[in-house]
């Protein structure tokens, strides 16, 4: 009875390590790795099984890697860029020194944040009346221009913030309204006496006029430049005298 069930053992043993052999070859590497580990719970000391086991391993991990780097070069076509972003770090996570996935994770990341900043800035593009900010989105309009290879999605984009970047800097017509006797003074402009009626040519934004006048109140007017917007005319008077 042991001698029969040692045969019916070994039969069992063969034939696993024969199926995940022939798996092996076929490249079906999960397939052989199931076989070859069923084989080493029955003799965990075979070298056959453990050698194999060795080889699917292997071949998962170049598979796995193979596989990543296929979907991240598919992602970075689409202008995917936190897809390939995690298919590059999967490359990475089972191989450190993969070169490819080394510098295609820095393009992909450099990219990512090229986009955030772009979908930043329309999700918000009043930001765009700051000075400084609108700067800085002139300084990404050059680096983006200068990405060889653009996809349409990076193309939108730039073609969108300049149309904003051109509202944000282009002054519009505004028409202040005052006495004659008090002085106004318009923020981020500078003075401008007094007057009965002065227009200036100011860029989209947030203002705030201040009129001082002796023996008055002084009075603040804030108003708002939009783009594509009439505004009626801006009065500053300083009306409420001082006891």
């Amino acid at each position: 009875v042991v001698n029969t069930t040692r045969r019916i053992a070994d039969v069992r043993f063969d034939s696993l390590v024969s199926v995940a052999l022939n798996a092996l070859a076929e490249e079906e590497f999960e397939e052989a790795h199931q076989f070859f580990t069923d084989a080493l719970k029955m003799r965990p000391d075979s070298l056959e099984a453990l050698d194999g086991l060795v080889q699917a391993d292997q071949g998962m991990r170049l598979g796995q890697i193979a596989l990543a780097q296929v979907r991240a070069t598919a992602f970075e076509k689409r202008e995917l860029w936190d897809r390939a972003i995690q298919q590059y770090l999967l490359a990475l996570n089972s191989d450190d020194s993969l070169e490819f996935a080394k510098m295609g994770l820095s393009r992909a990341r450099a990219r990512a944040d090229l986009d955030a900043k772009f979908e930043g800035l329309f999700r918000n593009p009043d930001v765009l009346f700051t000075d400084q900010i609108l700067k800085d989105a002139g300084i990404l309009l050059e680096d983006a221009r200068g990405i060889d290879g653009r996809g349409p999605r990076l193309n939108g984009q730039i073609a969108e913030l300049d149309r904003l970047v051109r509202l944000a800097a282009t002054p519009i017509d505004v028409e202040l309204r005052s006495d004659g006797l008090t002085n106004v003074t318009l923020y981020r402009v500078g003075s401008l006496g007094s007057f009965m009626t002065h227009h200036v040519q100011i860029r989209p934004g947030p203002y705030t006029a201040l009129g001082s006048r002796a023996g008055y109140r002084d009075v603040r007017v804030a108003f708002e430049v939009l783009p594509g917007n009439t505004l009626s005319p801006i009065e500053i008077f300083c009306v409420e005298r001082i006891n």
